[in-house]
């Protein structure tokens, strides 16, 4: 029963999204102590709406949750179907790295750039420039790791899967995890070392069995990686400037007030604010389409939006897209979400069915601050992974044949 919850994501909607509250009402000062931040919000009305659009999305999650689905799974592996799956494992993770190669193609041509940028301790302004240079539609490609990541870590934790399959997945995960690594430390993008084990704890807690101990070392990891990220991306510029040591009280102090004021009680803070602004009724404005669609639409001009941390609950961010039709958005989004989970299962099998909740998984908590499932991060993997579903029923359609 507790394995179960550990992934069910009305369980981890409604905790995450009400401690962000919680975070808010007990973390968020009236007057920020940190130069960007912004002063509390209080609206009794905005919170109501933002109250309500909850329930609605929750309910919808559980209705999701509800769909007659066989859980029923093969135990035997062929080695053709291992094989199928460690083939497109290597075939994205080439994608990815060509992505990733053209992502950071500026520091490539100029290794200058980044050693300066690096001997400042200014790794926020590496992962900007990066971001500032990428090209849409061939850097994004960095993004497809999610499903490498999905694929190896199934093939590493399923219990059916043989001892030298299990051995070279996990090489190869601890490979791919060191690259994530070195791109989450140098390019200020924490995050994708969070989705990254996310995934793996996610194949963790449906293929095996789960202790408490083990999760309470995933929470601590996930929170010391959330801190150590803070810490090298913020605090040590704060350190640079002020000439204090890396662990010094006053960083540490520092990285805590940045946490809280500009990202988990800031997040919830401007929903706040977003909540009580008129929609810009743009539908895309929020999400992976904006610069493509060169949509012009800002929510930092909402009133009372003062701060320059832009991260806000994804009900806000739909809210400020589709006005009150995003409530068909939050009941799409949950019921499919809710689906997916019911479908996890199907990774015993190694069937793609499974493999989509896999993706959506590291969602659920990345929705607390953007539109995720709107973004590259999860539309690029969640596109390729149709494509092997594709090709994966044109096998077994073709192995259904020669019989």
């Amino acid at each position: 029963m507790v394995k179960r919850f550990l992934t069910h994501p009305g369980v981890i909607v409604a905790v995450l999204f009400l401690g962000q509250f919680a975070f808010w009402f007990f973390f968020m000062p009236e007057q920020p102590t940190i130069k960007s931040a912004s002063p509390r919000y209080d609206s009794s009305s905005a919170l109501l709406q933002w109250a309500v659009f909850f329930i609605i999305f929750e309910a919808s999650i559980i209705l999701g949750t509800l769909i007659p689905v066989s859980q029923k799974y093969r135990v035997a592996l062929q080695e053709g179907h291992i094989r199928f799956w460690w083939r497109w494992a290597l075939i994205i993770m080439s994608f990815a790295l060509l992505g990733e190669l053209v992502y950071i193609r500026t520091f490539l041509q100029n290794p200058e750039l980044f050693s300066e940028l690096l001997t400042r301790g200014n790794l926020a302004a590496l992962g900007e420039l990066a971001r500032s240079e990428r090209r849409v539609g061939i850097s994004s490609l960095n993004n497809l790791f999610l499903l490498s990541t999905a694929i190896l870590a199934v093939l590493s934790f399923h219990p059916h899967v043989p001892k030298p399959w299990v051995s070279r997945a996990r090489w190869w995960l601890a490979g791919l995890g060191l690259a994530v690594v070195l791109h989450a430390f140098f390019l200020a993008a924490r995050m994708f070392f969070v989705y990254y084990l996310l995934v793996i704890l996610a194949a963790y807690f449906i293929l095996q069995k789960v202790s408490t101990r083990l999760i309470f070392y995933a929470l601590i990891t996930l929170a010391a990686l959330i801190w150590i990220g803070e810490l090298f991306r913020s605090g040590a510029a704060f350190a640079k400037s002020n000439q204090l040591p890396l662990i010094s009280p006053e960083v540490q102090v520092y990285t805590w007030e940045r946490l809280a004021q500009g990202y988990f009680a800031a997040d919830f803070n401007n929903t706040l604010i977003m909540m009580s602004c008129n929609p810009s009724m743009q539908l895309w404005s929020t999400t992976m389409l904006a610069g493509p669609l060169g949509i012009q639409a800002y929510y930092d001009q909402c009133p009372g939006w003062q701060g320059v941390d832009g991260t806000v609950n994804v009900l806000a961010l739909w809210w400020y897209d589709w006005g009150w039709t995003s409530i068909v958005v939050a009941i799409v989004t949950g019921f499919v979400l809710g689906a997916l989970y019911k479908l996890r299962l199907a990774v015993y099998h190694l069937r793609p069915e499974g493999f989509y909740f896999l993706l959506a998984f590291p969602g659920l908590f990345s929705i607390l601050r953007i539109n995720f499932f709107f973004l590259t991060i999860w539309v690029l993997p969640f596109l390729f992974l149709a494509l092997v579903h594709l090709t994966y029923l044109i096998r077994i359609s073709l192995k259904g044949t020669k019989q």
